[in-house]
């Protein structure tokens, strides 16, 4: 990490958010159950709500708080899922459609491929999009790689 500017973005909140106010749901829905059953469907029905909303409410906590869910922008590089990339290894970002959602491909420089899961037209694939839309990321990363690395101007 460098000392000079960072920007880091979070997975999509309303998407994760969702899931926390589901989990909720069913804690709530789960314990009015299974505290004053009327048979024994509704007391194993209350206790799968607890237990599902339980796991709902903390898959999308620590989605949301967990940094290695986050994607880390700052001068030398970024950072996603515990691994980093500097911009000098990127040629370019670009948004991309696969299986129908519109993500951001990575293509990497010739030296940096070795590793590299190639998808489409593209070295590697952002796995979300941050609540934004995936033109509008391609192109902040850009903006930070070309800030980075003036001389290497793509074509875009």
């Amino acid at each position: 990490m460098s000392d000079g500017p960072t920007l880091t973005l979070l997975p999509s909140v309303p998407a994760w958010g969702g899931l926390i106010a589901l989990g909720v749901a069913g804690i709530v829905g789960g314990m009015a159950l299974a505290a004053n059953p009327a048979s024994a469907t509704a007391l194993f029905g209350g206790i799968g709500l607890l237990v599902g909303g339980v796991v709902g409410l903390t898959v999308g906590a620590v989605v949301l708080a967990v940094p290695r869910y986050h994607l880390h922008l700052d001068e030398l590089g970024f950072a996603i899922n515990g691994t980093r990339r500097e911009w000098v290894q990127v040629e370019l970002f670009r948004m991309t459609t696969v299986k129908g959602r519109r993500r951001v491909g990575i293509l990497l420089v010739p030296s940096a491929r070795a590793g590299a899961r190639a998808s489409g037209s593209y070295d590697l694939l952002l796995p979300r999009n941050y609540g934004m839309d995936a033109r509008k990321l391609a192109s902040l990363l850009e903006q930070w790689r070309l800030r980075a690395s003036p001389t290497r101007l793509v074509e875009l």
